[in-house]
């Protein structure tokens, strides 16, 4: 998984409408001006739907398989 500090992605996703698939999140932080290391991070992540952002930082964090575990 890429290195990108929680607190930024956390940040990059303060206004995410969940739940939103991977490409979501991605196209949402990269329009919104996220850091590189932000928009890499979630481009990793595993494909799916994320309920919300604690199921994002869990996969970010790679304490999880993908969304809904």
């Amino acid at each position: 998984m890429a290195t990108a500090d929680p607190v930024h992605v956390s940040e990059a996703l303060s206004a995410f409408p969940y739940p939103g698939t991977r490409e979501q999140l991605v196209r949402f932080a990269d329009r919104t001006g996220a850091d590189e290391s932000v928009v890499t991070a979630l481009t990793l992540l595993p494909a799916g739907r994320y309920a919300s952002s604690a199921e994002v930082m869990r996969a970010v964090a790679g304490d999880d398989t993908g969304p809904g575990h």
